[in-house]
């Protein structure tokens, strides 16, 4: 019963980190809902390792090998965040950035597709099990890639709004 109540829990958490990730890594910005953002990320994630730490033995008994390894992805993406956490990511840290994301954005694909498959949501056969994944694969990184490019974009823009302001600009785009 406990560990159905933490494995409830775990996962809402997982729910809103994954929202609130999208939203910091798509719209970077020094505003004040960024930084309340960021700092409810921060603190779920704390709660989730906090929870991770005291019920992944028990959580991995129970679970499928994909749930498994979804949750071992998680754990070590989480316990990275909370170095990351203490030490700050500068630029040169920008790396264990980016293997924080993908190790959170592995173990929720996993966690993501483990709980499809016990829905029966992703079929019964081998291979609709493989084409769901591949589906979920699929949507995950369109999420990736669409967050990617608004990021990227917002990026362009800030850069054109900075050269604008230098002495000598003519308003012509290079």
């Amino acid at each position: 019963m406990q560990i159905d109540f933490v494995k409830r829990w775990l996962s809402r958490i997982l729910v809103a980190l994954t929202v609130t990730a999208v939203y910091l890594y798509g719209y970077p910005s020094a505003t004040i809902s960024y930084f309340v953002v960021d700092l409810f990320h921060v603190a779920i994630g704390i709660v989730l390792t906090i929870l991770l730490l005291f019920y992944v033995i028990r959580l991995l008994r129970h679970e499928s090998p994909l749930a498994r390894l979804g949750w071992i992805s998680l754990a070590v993406g989480a316990l990275l965040g909370i170095v990351l956490i203490k030490i700050g990511t500068p630029l040169r840290l920008k790396p264990w950035l980016y293997t924080h994301i993908a190790l959170c954005v592995l173990g929720t694909l996993f966690l993501a597709a483990s709980w499809l498959f016990s829905k029966g949501w992703l079929g019964d056969g081998i291979i609709r099990r493989g084409l769901g994944f591949a589906a979920l694969t699929l949507l995950m990184a369109g999420i990736a890639a669409g967050t990617w490019w608004t990021r990227s974009r917002l990026e362009e823009r800030e850069s054109h709004l900075q050269s604008a302001d230098a002495p000598g600009y003519d308003g012509q785009r290079r």
